[in-house]
């Protein structure tokens, strides 16, 4: 759940964060904590796209991506495996049929993308890139023409927003607010539409329709660049509270008093940042939005600064929902406050090809490594480039053990609140946690995005979009997957249960373990 305005961009179908690789394998992390967003720039600005000619028409870029996933893809052939080639024949049929059909890039990647949701949700996906990423830079008049004809509400936005302001009755109707976004929710007919009231007055102008809901809950957020995102439950969470999907929105007007549980609700859905506080004499609150490695040195300073805190009361809370994933490193510091046990750690093995062993290389050239990483990485480039078209462990194991000299004996009960958002690096923390005597899970199964993942990205030949795909698999596949599969709660919390009740479920529902 996010802020509307922070939300703008849209995204690639990846549940993890795209500024590392190799970070689900604790085996190898190590060595590449310091490395990891430098890998990422390298391959993202400097790999050399592989040659398709001068074509850059829709086929011309499905044959592209086609070919490139096929030699690159860590789960490619699992797929193929499991479901057959006659299967994927008759995809690529379908899609074939579609690429030569599309009119223009969004209904191209569209496409693509169907055919890429083939093979697994996450860790996968194409982008199209932004006019100046691109090399078009569009005036902010252009970009105004572009939208031009888009769904607007034909009438004066300052009397409409002084009307809307005006009523007196509970429900959608309102002024809302999302970060640099006022739009007016209206009535029109069975549905309700947000108007944009105020908003950048570039890509967005006052009159348009920035969102619809159906009378059945169900609708379209549209994003900065007006793509859409449909979302199947508008939710109301109290008078003041309106959540689309992953967008919130906060009433500005009329005003309505707001029940205390859905604001501590909404705090920690749109927080940005960790933060602990108390919830009673006997627990504590932790709120971690995310793993992504710009999140480690806040986690690590949170845990540092309030350790002795968290380990003064008997429970403790620990809320990761949307947390889509990152670094594995991003959660050293909470696995302590979890220990209980010798912790199992299931490694992954990276597919050798020369288009995936070029980031290496590329990183390497860095003359801001420190020798102890050159080597490493000139090891592991020797290790890969002589073993092209193989799978490779970098690691000796497939399987290794985390341990810490000491057992806390506080918080001796600790929840985790999970959702079908946590995916990733989130779901390898969870698969730590869990083997905790101290641990238990509550909420719904996680995304199932895990086994095939460390995402390599790469331009297209024509610079128009990105491919992202997967450079290792687990060892965990096929008895122990977590993909499509998800880790499962300990206990499930009902559909009926609302976000802001979950904590308070939890606590209730928190035993000896």
């Amino acid at each position: 759940m996010v802020n509307a305005i922070s939300g703008q961009t849209a995204v690639l179908n990846i549940r993890c964060s795209l500024a590392s690789l190799f970070l689900h394998n604790q085996l190898f992390i190590k060595m590449f904590r310091a490395i990891a967003l430098s890998l990422f720039i390298t391959i993202l600005f400097g790999m050399e796209n592989i040659s398709m000619g001068q074509e850059c028409d829709c086929p011309a870029n499905f044959q592209w991506v086609k070919e490139t996933f096929e030699a690159n893809d860590a789960g490619f052939a699992l797929v193929i495996e499991k479901k057959g080639k006659a299967a994927y024949d008759e995809l690529n049929e379908t899609i074939e049929k579609r690429v030569k059909e599309a009119q223009n890039l969004e209904e191209c990647l569209d496409a693509i993308q169907d055919w890429l949701l083939f093979f697994r949700k996450g860790h996968i996906g194409v982008q199209a890139l932004d006019e100046d990423e691109a090399g078009e830079n569009l005036s902010k008049k252009q970009i105004r023409s572009k939208f031009k004809d888009w769904q607007r509400i034909e009438q004066d936005t300052k009397k409409l927003e002084k009307s809307l302001s005006e009523r007196e009755k509970d429900g959608l109707e309102g002024v809302w607010v999302s970060g640099d976004y006022k739009v007016g929710v209206i009535k029109q007919g069975d549905d309700h539409l947000g108007v944009i009231l105020k908003a950048d007055g570039v890509y967005w102008m006052p009159g348009q329709v920035k969102f619809q809901i159906r009378s059945d809950k169900a609708g379209s957020y549209y994003m900065l660049d007006h793509s859409e995102e449909k979302f199947q439950n508008a939710q109301l969470l109290d008078a003041n509270h309106l959540v689309l999907g992953e967008f919130t929105f906060t009433r500005k007007n009329p005003k309505v008093a707001s029940d205390p549980a859905v604001l501590r609700y909404m705090k920690a859905m749109d927080a940005n940042m960790p933060y602990l506080e108390e919830i009673d004499p006997e627990t504590y609150y932790l709120r971690i939005p995310s793993f992504n490695i710009n999140y480690k040195a806040p986690i690590d300073k949170l845990i540092t600064q309030e350790k002795e805190k968290i380990l003064s009361k008997p429970k403790l809370i620990i809320d990761i929902r949307n947390n889509g994933g990152g670094s594995d490193d991003s959660y050293d510091e909470l696995l302590p406050i979890l220990y209980t046990q010798p912790i199992e750690v299931v490694g992954a093995e990276l597919l050798s090809t020369p288009l995936n062993n070029k980031g290496i290389a590329d990183v390497i050239k860095n003359p801001k490594l420190d020798e102890e990483t050159r080597e490493f990485l000139e090891e592991t480039f020797e290790k890969l480039s002589n073993n092209i078209g193989e799978f490779v462990n970098l690691e000796d194991e497939k399987v290794q053990y985390i341990e810490y000299d000491e057992i806390h004996p506080s918080p001796s009960k600790i929840a985790i609140l999970i959702n079908e958002n946590n995916a990733s690096a989130a779901e390898e923390f969870l698969l730590a946690a869990r083997q905790s005597k101290k641990v238990q899970l509550f909420g719904n199964n996680t995304a199932g995005i895990l086994d095939v993942s460390n995402v390599n990205i790469i331009k297209s030949p024509c610079k128009k979009f990105v491919l992202a795909y997967s450079l290792s698999k687990s060892y965990r596949i096929p008895e122990k997957a977590i993909d499509n599969v998800g880790v499962t709660p300990d206990h499930k919390i009902p559909p009926s249960v609302p976000g802001h009740e979950w904590v308070d479920f939890a606590m209730k529902k928190l035993v000896d373990k």
